[in-house]
């Protein structure tokens, strides 16, 4: 079947508008989505304290706080003795699946106890999953407004 050339270039011009369109959606879904996540990661930053020098204002109690990852939602308990950081202790977690995830479970609360702060390295590869138990931590000893 054989088409004009201006059947032709209709056609290219037609698919071209389609193309845009769907690219153009696409962007604002992806820009959506990122104001979201935006969003939620300021809901979970904690303004105003010191969190390199927490040791000096950690209380004595049980704190409960969570944070996203990229497997679901990490609970955790947060356990303040003598105003330092004793335990953590996970309440919920779906990460420790991967060999990486379920080193991060291990490691992370220690690095935390051991440094009392939320300031530490993460792992290579577990990135997104060391950031969630940090935040999930400094969560619920220093819950957001």
């Amino acid at each position: 079947m054989k088409m004009s050339k201006r059947k032709l270039d209709n056609y290219i011009y037609f698919v071209n508008v389609i193309f845009f369109v769907i690219i153009t959606i696409d962007y604002f879904r992806f820009e959506k989505k990122c104001e979201i996540l935006r969003e939620q990661k300021k809901t979970q930053t904690v303004e105003n304290v010191d969190t390199q020098n927490a040791q000096k204002i950690f209380t004595d109690g049980e704190y409960f706080g969570s944070a996203n990852s990229v497997k679901g939602v990490i609970k955790v308990k947060v356990i303040v003795k003598n105003n330092k950081i004793e335990n953590i202790e996970f309440l919920e977690e779906n990460e420790s699946v991967y060999p990486l995830g379920k080193q991060a479970i291990i490691e992370i609360p220690q690095q935390i106890i051991k440094n009392q702060s939320f300031d530490i390295d993460t792992i290579s590869g577990a990135t997104i999953t060391c950031k969630a138990i940090i935040d999930a931590a400094r969560n619920a000893v220093f819950p957001t407004k």
